[in-house]
């Protein structure tokens, strides 16, 4: 009862803190903020069909970029609100995914091929996205300004959007919580641990992990939209480039894949240390600042190779 109550209390507290955490900060901090809550909530949708479902997927920027194009692209061609067209974003994104799912699952390709698979299909649409001018290129797409509203889903300050993150990752961190003993998400932990061994204990393995896929791609599907409307500027390098991948599997790894407080340290760990990486460099010496992002990833994979959350907690594989 009293552990509990503390429990509670504590819970009250953080929650308390993060409600009053934007009005403390300047703008700038303000701004990494925001990316943190959202590469937290990309990296747990991620986290959902890679860590706990043991499927390497390289490619989830397609899901991110096809969302954040679709949605911009109603929005400024047609006047469809982002709120509106996020839901079309999120459609396209799980219609992706499902191809994916059906060719790769179908056919038994997984681990490193898998990978490559999914790292060709995000290739894919960074190509198309250049050399189509009606998304506008490779200049990319520059987000209408339609005055501060939340039907436009644009603000004059980031507080709002710090608010939308946040509420975005708190439900998804709550929805996996209430459903981690579900049998949906147990097939998926058991297909990551033996998939022949699901297989002969009678898990339909190709339907759980197609549906895992899609939800997982839908779930990133959303972000990409956010991430649109709150930067006003997309591009097939940064929407469809390689880097938004994998910054979405190296936070789960330093976090702790599987787990569902992995993402949330990873991203806070990931930010932290990049926003340092930057000041000290300060712009120059090239990407010498991914040198040390990647130092600190094999560190942490060597010291902690369940990841930081076994900080935390010691039976976090079990998750």
């Amino acid at each position: 009862m009293k552990n509990q109550i503390i429990k509670t209390l504590l819970g009250l507290f953080v929650v308390a803190l993060l409600c009053w955490l934007p009005f403390l900060l300047g703008d700038y901090y303000l701004y990494l903020l925001v990316l943190t809550c959202l590469n937290a909530y990309l990296a747990s949708s991620w986290n959902l069909i890679g860590g706990m479902g043991g499927q390497l997927s390289l490619g989830h920027a397609a899901f991110f970029g096809l969302s954040a194009y679709a949605s911009t692209f109603l929005f400024q061609k047609f006047g469809i609100s982002p709120w509106a067209g996020m839901w079309f974003g999120v459609l396209i994104a799980a219609l992706y995914g499902a191809l994916i799912g059906l060719l790769c699952f179908r056919y038994q390709v997984k681990g490193t091929y898998f990978a490559l698979v999914t790292l060709a299909f995000v290739e894919i649409l960074r190509i198309a996205a250049v050399h189509l001018k009606t998304f506008g290129g490779s200049e990319g797409i520059v987000v209408e300004l339609k005055g501060h509203s939340w039907s436009a889903f644009q603000f004059e300050t980031k507080v709002p959007y710090y608010f939308i993150s946040l509420v975005m990752l708190a439900a998804l961190v709550l929805v996996i919580n209430y459903f981690r003993n579900s049998r949906f998400l147990s097939y998926l932990k058991a297909i990551r641990e033996d998939e022949d061994v699901a297989y002969a204990l009678g898990i339909d393995v190709f339907k759980i992990k197609f549906w895992g896929l899609v939800l997982s791609a839908a779930l990133t599907g959303l972000g990409g939209t956010f991430y649109a409307q709150y930067v006003l500027y997309i591009d097939p390098p940064s929407i469809f480039g390689l880097t938004r991948s994998f910054d979405m599997v190296f936070i789960c790894i330093m976090g702790g894949m599987g787990s569902i407080g992995g993402p949330l340290l990873g991203s806070v760990v990931f930010s932290a240390f990049m926003e340092i990486a930057n000041t000290i460099f300060k712009g120059g010496y090239g990407a010498a600042h991914l040198i040390l992002y990647g130092i600190l990833l094999m560190v942490v994979i060597l010291v902690f190779p369940r990841g930081l959350i076994s900080l935390f907690n010691k039976h976090t594989s079990s998750e």
